[in-house]
């Protein structure tokens, strides 16, 4: 349920919860350091990362096969040391009114990205990886949209239709992952599509988008809970995929939102995207807030 903590007050502490009850527990310690240690041992600790996520730079490149290996060869050239690269849109893009997207259809696109399958091959020999995107939407007309709507995976509006949502530009579903059969069959596709292709992971981007008029085909939700247990669902549906690919403590998926419980199927978190510049409302400085 949603809450709010104000601690604001000097002489009194303050808690709502949008519920009509709840359960409190609470944890003491020494230190800070004693009492999210004691956190991470009730709710569970992300895995430890594998080593080459942490030994090098990892390049964001983009706009195609021959565009990003002339920056990772210019990189490599110059001496640094690169563990991987990660290609956002390696699903390929859609020129929009807000400029150039990513296309939201979760699988290899081989007329921009020509010889990936062998890139990443070749690239793996050298030792370095190859990481990509995706989230839990899909965009109105792609492959996946239509076999996910027409298999009813999609999340609904309240007439029984699918929910679409405008991410600016464009339109998109939402993969119904607070239902069992709907997060399987995703965590079917990331494995095939991504892991089994030979991709060192991804970043699992979004996952607060759920409006609260939207309908999972698993009543045990209200429209609210479901948006605030619909991150935790995503990083199950990753977690998911992943062990089905045998790649446990080998592939690395960051994500941005979480709730509580999520931390354990996480591999590694991110704050979203600050502005590059150290205001404190959005800049690098938050960053250091959010990690703490």
């Amino acid at each position: 349920s949603y809450l709010v903590l104000n601690f604001t007050a000097e002489d009194f502490h303050e808690v709502f919860v949008h519920d009509t009850s709840m359960s409190v527990q609470l944890l003491f310690g020494d230190s800070a350091l004693s009492l999210v240690q004691e956190l991470y041992r009730k709710l569970g600790s992300q895995p430890p990362l594998p080593d080459w996520i942490i030994g090098g730079a990892v390049l964001g490149l983009e706009e195609g096969t021959e565009e990003a290996l002339k920056y990772y060869y210019l990189a490599r050239d110059a001496g640094v040391n690169v563990s991987a690269l990660w290609l956002q849109d390696w699903s390929g893009y859609i020129d929009t009114s807000l400029g150039h997207r990513v296309y939201w259809n979760w699988a290899w696109n081989s007329s921009y990205y020509p010889g990936l399958d062998q890139v990443v091959q070749d690239l793996a020999a050298e030792g370095v990886r190859v990481t990509v995107y995706c989230n839990p939407h899909l965009i109105v007309g792609s492959p996946m949209f239509d076999e996910a709507a027409a298999a009813g995976h999609l999340m609904l509006d309240q007439e029984g239709d699918v929910f679409l949502l405008d991410f600016g530009g464009f339109f998109g579903g939402t993969v119904d992952v607070l239902d069992s059969d709907s997060m399987n069959w995703y965590a079917e596709q990331l494995k095939t599509n991504i892991l089994d292709f030979g991709f060192s992971g991804y970043m699992a981007d979004f996952g607060e988008y759920t409006n609260v008029d939207m309908v999972s085909k698993n009543t045990a939700f209200d429209p609210e809970e479901a948006h605030n247990y619909f991150p935790t669902a995503w990083a199950i549906t990753n977690s998911v995929a992943v062990e089905a690919a045998g790649q446990k403590g080998e592939a690395v998926y960051w994500m941005r939102s979480g709730g509580l419980g999520a931390s354990i199927y996480q591999t590694l978190a991110w704050a979203g995207d600050q502005n590059v510049d150290f205001t404190t409302t959005d800049g690098v400085a938050t960053t250091i807030v959010a990690g703490l």
